[in-house]
């Protein structure tokens, strides 16, 4: 099923390479080169995911992830920060949300596909009667 993805980026290795590897797999993506423009298209566009490169010339990756889950429209969105190559993925700190080193296209693609799948769990448990806090991990 073909996903909306914000890419937001403006390392050339960034921009080149993953939105053509998202796209090869069905996704649909648009592209952000600084951390205003990112919070604006999240905020219009709701995409399923955002994956956010750490540092950008406005803001810091993580930034832009904490403004984005301060608004309850895009306060579950599901985003990745892709840390610089020298820096090890790290697991998610809560569901939707992972960090992501040096990849390889299907290493990207399986965090993508977790993000997403964590997401979209976090979302149908939210629906149900009981409280999200508790299923929230912070």
């Amino acid at each position: 099923m073909q996903k909306h993805i914000l890419v937001v980026a403006q390392a050339v290795d960034v921009v080149e390479t993953i939105p053509i590897t998202l796209e090869l797999a069905g996704h649909k993506v648009a592209l952000a080169d600084c951390g205003l423009d990112a919070i604006l298209w999240a905020e219009r566009m709701l995409p399923d995911l955002i994956l956010v490169d750490a540092t950008l010339p406005d803001m810091e990756g993580s930034a832009i992830i904490g403004i984005l889950q301060w608004p309850p429209a895009t306060s579950a969105l599901a985003t990745i920060l892709l840390e610089p190559r020298c820096h090890k993925t790290s697991a998610p700190s809560r569901p939707g949300r992972s960090e992501i080193g040096a990849l390889n296209s299907s290493d990207l693609l399986r965090q993508v596909a977790f993000a997403l799948a964590l997401c979209q769990a976090a979302g149908q448990e939210a629906s149900l009667p009981h409280e999200r806090e508790a299923f929230d991990v912070a």
